[in-house]
């Protein structure tokens, strides 16, 4: 059995989220997360109101597969303020909205969970229309679940 965490975001993206990790043995872990895109980068892709099944949008709905795209003990290359010092989660579609999304007219690809730096004030910063969790929980996270294979399902209240 595969770790599962599930992401509950409000309907207001502006505000944070939670995840929840059940790991196989029944423990669990909490970590806020935020599922919302940059209003900018979303209103220059042509989706200004982050419409979800559209490229820069918030984050979709649905169920995913997850699986780190490096090994966690090594140093991550790219944009640190983005992305964060550590490995990342890349988000395979299942089923629900998200499998809508990727397979769509216009597609969404590069769905991940990550961290960055924080926004203003210390509040998780949107992303490009992945999950954000902090640069401590991501990392907290990726240590929980190792190279395993990572069960996800997003919903929002």
């Amino acid at each position: 059995m595969n770790p599962k965490l599930q992401v509950i975001l409000n309907q207001n993206r502006s505000k944070t989220g939670v995840a929840m990790l059940t790991m196989p043995d029944g423990t669990s872990h909490h970590f806020a997360c935020l599922g919302k895109s940059d209003n900018a980068a979303a209103a220059a892709a042509n989706n200004p109101n982050r419409l979800r099944l559209l490229p820069f949008g918030d984050l979709p709905l649905g169920t995913y597969t997850g699986e780190v795209t490096v090994p966690a003990n090594q140093k991550v290359k790219t944009d640190v303020r983005s992305y964060g010092p550590h490995a990342r989660i890349l988000l395979t579609a299942v089923s629900g909205e998200c499998l809508e999304a990727c397979t769509g007219k216009l597609p969404r690809w590069g769905l991940m969970i990550h961290g960055g730096a924080p926004g203003p004030k210390g509040v998780l910063r949107p992303t490009h229309g992945c999950l954000r969790l902090s640069d401590a929980d991501i990392g907290k996270l990726l240590a929980l679940i190792g190279t395993s294979t990572l069960d996800v399902v997003v919903t929002e209240i």
